[in-house]
């Protein structure tokens, strides 16, 4: 079923036309591999229009096979025809592809699945047998084709099918599955924009070097290639590496149209294109490990990060409520009152009534979700700054910054009322009703929780004296001694 997160419209238009897509893209590749890298007679050495195939049937949920292998093949025998003089060829040629690509996805899809092709050391050893076995099919029928119609040598051809078909898969497919999986597109909606421009300027660093080397540099060694590549590995990840390493494709393969670049040297253009593809699969299977590597190490990280906070968050919560436990609210109020210097701040010390009698007639556990539903019920109405916490037993502490002392006097009826409102039902089918005293202690200048809770514990306590169910206000008076005025 299709993720509504994945619903764009470049997906659904692909999805929808992936034949077109896969013929378009087949013909283009086709007819540049074979101008460049073959003399329309043999076989060409460098050979990326399958791998660009494959990952768009592999990353399709639901990929209409018939339809994009057929015009797949129809572009294959057009680029074909377009270099190559023979008119049985094209066809022959074509119909080896289409079974390699067959093949291809098909192992893919059921050995490695969703995964990524390099997500671990098993299924990279997968990828790696199903790029060579499937070529070793095509390529039988594709040499015998070269023999018979072209009178090139059977194992020569069939060496040359292999190699390059091979190295084709291993090295383009996983920038194509990434590239048809979205996984390119959601990389960059994730970024921002400083990030996004970081990574412009690493693939823009290593097609200038690229550039460098193959047409200006002729003496510099192409290993230094490795260092923008391993750099945009450190930095981007596998995604990165796949992206840099066919970039550095697009200008090695453009190098020797000027005669021009390390390879030079050798003959042929097919050998410069072939030379280049080794030298393309050594530097992506070199660096990818690292990348995975590097993936792996964030990942823990993350989830050490991840953990921390968890047992951060257990350390300063009530596993009862969920509230603030005791530590982690007297820190919060000493923090919250140095803040407002002790002013327009009241703290509200609530405490259920007759709680022991609840235990003694329901049970523990009815008592224990009495204090749910009061948590429940005086964290509902709580605004931002407020702060609520299970100070200990049966009490439960407010603290209510930029408060005057009318609006706590209201927050406590409007608790109480609305726990008159709002029974709890327990396991057994009874209801209890819940009824809480408060008492409540205005700042007035005093920035220690400490000396707070003490003026809200004795107003607490004056509350339960009057009869519980009501709120009384302490007053700290100049001779250090607490008062409790009724409301």
């Amino acid at each position: 079923m299709t993720n509504a997160a994945d619903y764009r419209p470049g997906k659904v238009w692909i999805d929808r036309y992936d034949w077109l897509v896969g013929g378009t893209m087949y013909f283009v590749l086709a007819y540049v591999m074979i101008h460049l890298t073959s003399n329309g007679r043999e076989i060409a050495a460098v050979w990326a229009a399958n791998a660009a195939l494959i990952g768009l049937l592999a990353s399709r949920e639901k990929p209409n096979w018939t339809a994009v292998l057929v015009v797949a093949l129809i572009a294959n025998t057009m680029a074909n025809l377009l270099t190559r003089d023979s008119f049985a060829a094209p066809l022959l040629y074509g119909t080896a592809n289409m079974l390699e690509v067959l093949a291809a996805t098909w192992l893919l899809r059921t050995a490695i699945g969703d995964n990524s092709v390099l997500s671990s050391l098993g299924t990279f050893f997968k990828f790696i047998l199903i790029g060579f076995a499937t070529p070793i099919l095509s390529g039988l029928f594709g040499a015998l084709t070269a023999w018979w119609l072209f009178d090139e040598p059977f194992v020569g051809s069939l060496i040359s099918w292999i190699i390059s078909d091979a190295l084709g898969i291993l090295v383009f497919t996983p920038f194509f599955l990434a590239l048809f999986k979205g996984e390119y597109a959601a990389c960059l909606r994730e970024k921002s924009r400083l990030q996004r421009l970081e990574t412009i300027a690493l693939l823009l660093l290593t097609v200038v070097t690229a550039a460098i080397l193959f047409f200006f540099a002729r003496q510099v060694p192409i290993f230094i290639l490795f260092v923008p590549t391993m750099l945009v590995t450190i930095r981007l990840g596998q995604l990165g590496t796949k992206a840099a390493v066919m970039l550095i494709a697009i200008v090695g393969l453009a190098a020797p149209l000027f005669d021009v670049g390390p390879f030079s040297w050798a003959p042929h253009n097919r050998d410069q294109a072939l030379i280049l593809q080794t030298f393309l699969f050594v530097l992506l299977f070199s660096s990818l490990p690292v990348a995975a590597d590097l993936s792996r190490r964030g990942a823990v990280t993350a989830a050490l990060g991840q953990r921390e906070k968890e047992l951060s968050h257990l350390a300063r919560t009530d596993s009862l409520t969920g509230l603030m436990n005791r530590p982690a609210f007297t820190e919060h109020a000493d923090r919250v009152l140095a803040q407002f210097h002790g002013e327009e701040a009241c703290l509200i010390a609530i405490d259920v009534d007759r709680f022991k009698h609840i235990n003694d007639t329901w049970g523990h556990h009815a008592g224990d979700q009495a204090l749910r539903h009061l948590a429940s019920i005086a964290g509902s109405h709580l605004r931002s700054m407020d702060a609520l916490c299970r100070f200990g037993g049966d009490e439960f502490m407010l603290l209510l910054p930029g408060t005057t002392v009318a609006d706590a006097e209201r927050i406590c009826t409007r608790l109480r009322e609305t726990l008159r409102r709002s029974p709890l039902n327990l396991d057994d089918g009874s209801t209890l009703l819940i009824s809480v005293s408060c008492g409540i202690a205005v700042a007035n200048g005093i920035t220690a929780f400490p000396d707070l809770a003490k003026q809200a514990d004795v107003a607490l306590y004056e509350a339960k004296r009057a009869g519980r169910g009501t709120h009384r206000l302490a007053v700290f008076q100049s001779d250090h001694q607490l008062h409790a005025a009724t409301r």
